[in-house]
């Protein structure tokens, strides 16, 4: 046991610092973009908040929480449309200045910008610090309840005399648009709920990478393969390390060791 524990040890060691030096050769698409001056610096947006239900899909629960959501109305002008950002995985303040397409297409097309936060991610909590603490809060984590809270918010905008004190017309387009998670996000949305979006931009979005999708399953996995050994690495050191875990985690013992290991 000591002897395998070693050998993961050197083996979890090398993985990380392969991966470290590895990482320091592809670029944060948010720190990239961030550093930028764009149009979503120069025209910042305005922080928003709107009550959401925890459950759009009971009546017997009728508890909200408030979500995050980022307003520009800069470039907008009457007939023009809504550019709304289905929030994806983490604070959606990156995701703002890092989605410099929409703020480059807005000032031709006249259109609002607007960014929604993914419930159980930046500051959208539902049940605050306590939002991760228990499989029952994160059972309402799912795709089909965020896109309930983005068709909240939109429903709401086009209402006359809202909560929110910002209104456009019903006849308002609304143009989707994500990438990767969030470009699935996109493209759910159109689809669920083609009386609220006119069209979806959704890139890099894995939409049929499901099973039974048509999809080879282990495409990513190829291309990720790829990545590593274009960057120097040794795909094998990565691939037997998986083997070395599995092996410690089949004993209380190596689970034991392996915690120790990560929080270390």
């Amino acid at each position: 046991m000591k002897l395998l524990q070693e050998l993961a040890t050197r083996i979890l060691s090398v993985c990380l610092f392969l991966t470290i030096v590895s990482a320091r050769k592809f670029l944060d698409p948010v720190v990239k973009f961030s550093a930028k001056s764009s149009l979503a610096a120069t025209n910042p947006w305005y922080v928003k908040w709107f009550d959401v239900k925890l459950d759009h899909f009971t009546y017997s629960d009728t508890s909200t929480f408030k979500m995050k959501w980022l307003w520009n109305n800069t470039f907008y002008k009457s007939g023009g449309p809504i550019f709304f950002y289905t929030g994806n995985e983490g604070d959606i303040e990156g995701f703002t200045t890092a989605t410099g397409m929409m703020w480059d297409l807005a000032p031709r097309y006249n259109a609002a910008i607007i960014f929604a936060e993914h419930r159980f991610y930046g500051e959208s909590q539902p049940f605050g610090n306590q939002s991760y603490a228990s499989i029952k809060n994160m059972g309402y984590l799912t795709s089909e309840q965020a896109l309930a809270d983005y068709a909240a918010l939109i429903y709401e905008l086009k209402t006359p005399n809202n909560s929110l004190g910002i209104y456009y017309p019903k006849e308002t387009p609304v143009i989707a648009f994500g990438g990767s998670y969030g470009g699935m996000l996109s493209a759910w949305f159109r689809m669920k709920y083609p009386h609220l979006i006119t069209g979806a931009w959704a890139a890099s979005a894995p939409l049929l990478y499901f099973k039974g999708g048509g999809i080879d399953q282990g495409a990513f996995d190829s291309i990720t393969t790829r990545t590593y050994m274009d960057a120097g690495c040794n795909r094998f050191i990565i691939a037997n390390s998986w083997n070395a875990i599995l092996n410690l985690s089949s004993t209380d013992d190596g689970r034991s060791f392996l915690k120790h290991a990560i929080q270390d």
